[in-house]
C-alpha cells in the first residue's frame, strides 16, 4: 500500500510543508521524494523490525525506475502515446470498481 501511493502522496505533503511553513527554500526536485518517502519505510523497518521488508528491496527500484520513465519521456512522442493508453485504460477499466 505504501508503494502504490509513494508516487503521488509525497509531494502533495512537501508542498504542504512548504506552502504552510513558509519553507520554499527547502525545495527538492520532484523525482526525489517518492524515494525519499519509500527509504523513511526502509529505515524504520530496519530500526523496529531488524530486516527491511522485500516489497520495498523490489518496489524501490521499479518505482524509481518508473518515475525516472515519466521524467524522461515528459513532453515527447512517446510520453504522449503513453498518457494516450492510461487514458484509454482509465476510460475502459474506471468504472469496474
Amino acid at each position: 500500500m505504501i508503494l502504490a501511493t509513494a508516487s503521488v502522496l509525497p509531494a502533495a505533503i512537501f508542498r504542504i510543508i512548504v506552502g504552510l511553513g513558509d519553507f520554499y527554500w527547502l525545495a527538492t526536485p520532484d523525482w526525489v521524494m517518492p524515494g525519499v518517502f519509500v527509504m523513511v519505510g526502509m529505515v524504520y523497518d530496519k530500526v523496529v523490525k531488524g530486516y527491511i521488508h522485500r516489497a520495498y528491496l523490489i518496489g524501490l527500484p521499479i518505482l524509481l525506475g518508473l518515475h525516472g520513465f515519466g521524467l524522461v519521456t515528459a513532453g515527447t512522442p512517446v510520453g504522449d502515446v503513453v498518457s494516450k493508453i492510461m487514458a484509454l485504460f482509465a476510460r475502459v477499466f474506471g468504472g469496474l470498481y
